[in-house]
């Protein structure tokens, strides 16, 4: 693990973890507590969410998951957390503050994940509002064609290069 997007966040916040061989076939992420108990992160995606492929080679989206299967909440707590790949491999742990914040606009996926300049791009999650901003990586401003709450269509902008793409909505970031 490399890094985590955003790098704390409430139950329900949409996560981006980034590194390296995660590997292609969905694993499990785990948040750690100090007396070895753990929780996994939550992949309850929106119906529009389904065809998405949230488990990649460089990166995995999960969702900040609310209790422990004992019912108690994960709120307040800094977990370690990690991924463990499907053939049980664990990578490094990265600190992960879980706070009460609301959570922030969340991206599942992209449909397509990667196109030449001009590509019809729909940028697929959840509390996406009624309007907001696409930001491509590298800051550079995606012109919104429609937009709704689960779903953002765009088009990769001239200077756009590969990495995360950001929606804006109220001043928050999404992951």
């Amino acid at each position: 693990i490399s890094y985590v997007d955003p790098s704390q966040g409430p139950p329900g916040q949409y996560i981006t973890i980034f590194g390296s061989n995660f590997g292609t076939t969905a694993g499990t992420v785990e948040f750690l507590k100090s007396d070895g108990t753990k929780v996994i992160g939550d992949t309850s995606f929106p119906a529009v969410c389904k065809d998405v492929n949230y488990w990649q080679d460089t990166s995995v989206t999960v969702k900040v998951p609310a209790t422990f299967a004992g019912g108690s909440s994960t709120k307040g707590i800094t977990f370690s957390l990690q991924i463990k790949r499907s053939d049980a491999i664990t990578s490094n742990t990265i600190s992960f503050p879980i706070n009460s914040n609301t959570p922030t606009p969340g991206i599942c996926g992209l449909s397509p994940d990667n196109g030449p300049i001009g590509t019809a791009v729909k940028i697929l999650g959840e509390k996406f509002e009624s309007t907001g901003s696409v930001t491509f990586y590298n800051k550079v401003a995606g012109t919104v064609t429609a937009w709704g709450s689960e779903v953002v269509s765009t088009k990769v902008p001239t200077g756009a290069v590969s990495g995360p793409v950001k929606v804006t909505v109220n001043s928050t970031y999404s992951n």
